[in-house]
């Protein structure tokens, strides 16, 4: 029975250990990354436009423009032309 309840204590105090080192190897990998990644290769920031009809920002890049007016889908652009919102 003794010697059981040693081969279990050893066992459980391995288990423990190797949690701990793994936590702290992965702790210390975490501190040498950068918090915050870079924005995939965009060092300025976009423009952005808002919808006309919502009221949401788009990248400009990705608006749909029309004459005067702005938007960021398809279908607010055609829901506007049919109905502009009431503001």
């Amino acid at each position: 029975m003794r010697t059981l309840f040693l081969i279990l204590a050893i066992i459980a105090i391995y288990l423990i250990l190797r949690h701990f080192s793994t936590r702290l190897r992965k702790d210390a990998e975490a501190a040498k990354s950068p918090r915050h990644p870079p924005a995939m290769g965009k060092d300025i920031p976009a423009n952005m436009l808002k919808c006309d009809y919502c009221g949401v920002h788009v990248p400009a890049q990705e608006a749909i423009r029309s004459e005067k007016h702005n938007f960021c889908s398809l279908e607010h652009k055609l829901s506007f032309k049919e109905q502009p919102p009431q503001r």
